[in-house]
């Protein structure tokens, strides 16, 4: 009996971490989309949720066709349209901001490249909490170049 109690304990604490990390959207605030946009400075791309870090200068503003950008279609309805005409820069923090991505099968579904440092990109998404003191956002729709990538579902 002893050594089942042990192997249960020992089982749970290897699974911790991984439900730890794995937390959920619920802690972002889906009412307030925000845009960021500036070169990659940090990457972790891995799973359960990869993420960089992004550092979103002073002076940075909405594009000004973010509004009217086609998005792609994606397997679950989400308003993207509401999200690009509702999004604004946020006030402050200036600085880096960690953007928090799906998990890689679903970057892998839509052909995300992993960005390199330095890397300019956009990120529309919804703030959640600091992460050791670093402004959060958790991604919907990340825009490399000339393209956008909706990351709610995967493709169609």
């Amino acid at each position: 009996m002893h050594r089942r109690s042990l192997l249960a304990l020992a089982g749970a604490a290897c699974a911790a971490p991984r439900a730890f990390a794995n937390h959920g959207w619920s802690i972002y605030d889906t009412a307030r989309p925000l845009y960021i946009e500036g070169p990659v400075t940090t990457i972790l791309w891995a799973d359960p949720h990869p993420h960089l870090e992004l550092l979103h200068r002073p002076g940075y503003a909405l594009p000004a066709d973010l509004a009217h950008r086609r998005m792609p279609a994606q397997r679950e309805a989400a308003d993207l349209e509401g999200m690009l005409r509702a999004a604004t820069v946020p006030l402050t923090p200036e600085g880096h901001w960690r953007v928090e991505l799906p998990e890689l099968n679903r970057l892998v579904a839509w052909d995300v490249k992993r960005p390199r440092i330095d890397t300019r990109l956009g990120v529309l998404g919804y703030p959640g909490p600091p992460v050791t003191g670093t402004p959060t956002l958790r991604a919907e729709v990340l825009f490399i170049g000339d393209r956008a990538y909706p990351l709610r579902s995967s493709p169609p």
